[in-house]
Parts: C-alpha cells; structure tokens; sequence
C-alpha cells in the first residue's frame, strides 16, 4: 500500500484510521519522508510503522501508540507528545527539540544523536 493511501486513510479521522488496523494487521505502515506537521494524531496507533524522516513538527500524537516505530533522522519538534508509548522505538538522529514528553514509555527506546535539546521529558 502506498504512503499517500495511508496518509489519507490518516486523514479520514484517526478512529477510521485505527479501525482499519485493527482490520489489516498485515499491512506495514510506512510513511517515510512525509510531511504530518501539525497534524492532530491523538490516540492514534502508529506502533510498527516506519516514520523515518517524518515531520511531525507541531504535530499533536498525545496518548498515541509508537511502540516499535522507526522515528530516526524525524522531526517532532515543538510536538505534544504527552502519554505516548515509544517503547522500543528507533528514534535515533531525531529531531525532539522542545517536544513534550510527560508521562510517556521509552523503555528500551533507541536515542543515541538525538537532538533532545529543552524537550520535557
């Protein structure tokens, strides 16, 4: 499935979006290079996806499900990512320069060169 399916299937509503996981299990999530800046993406479930080079800058994925996602060389910068589960994620050379991090999980997340400058953690 291409990047653009998926990003309007994003763009439907994020409770669609998760519905159709939910019904395509099988189906890679790969959203390399796109550009979701600013994009309202609470509760949505991202975990497996491939979201290397993302702009995720202003994006608003509070309470999101990124547990195994591939976020390196992303930027989520100035993001709002409270309560978000980055559990096991590859987040390496990422850009999260003051991007909100309250209460989320980054057990065993990947770091190393990532731009963490006043994010809140």
């Amino acid at each position: 499935m291409a990047a653009t399916e998926q990003m309007c299937l994003i763009g439907q509503g994020v409770a669609s979006f998760n519905k159709w996981r939910e019904e395509n299990p099988e189906i890679v999530i790969d959203l390399r290079d796109e550009d979701m800046h600013g994009m309202d993406l609470k509760n949505i479930n991202l975990s497996h996806a491939i979201l290397d080079g993302v702009d995720l800058s202003y994006a608003l994925p509070g309470n999101a499900n990124l547990s195994f996602v591939k976020l390196g060389k992303a930027n989520l910068s100035h993001a709002e990512t409270d309560n978000v589960d980055l559990s096991h994620g590859d987040l390496r050379r990422g850009r999260f320069a003051l991007a909100h991090f309250r209460n989320g999980i980054l057990f065993y997340t990947r770091l190393r060169g990532a731009d963490l400058r006043h994010a809140s953690l």
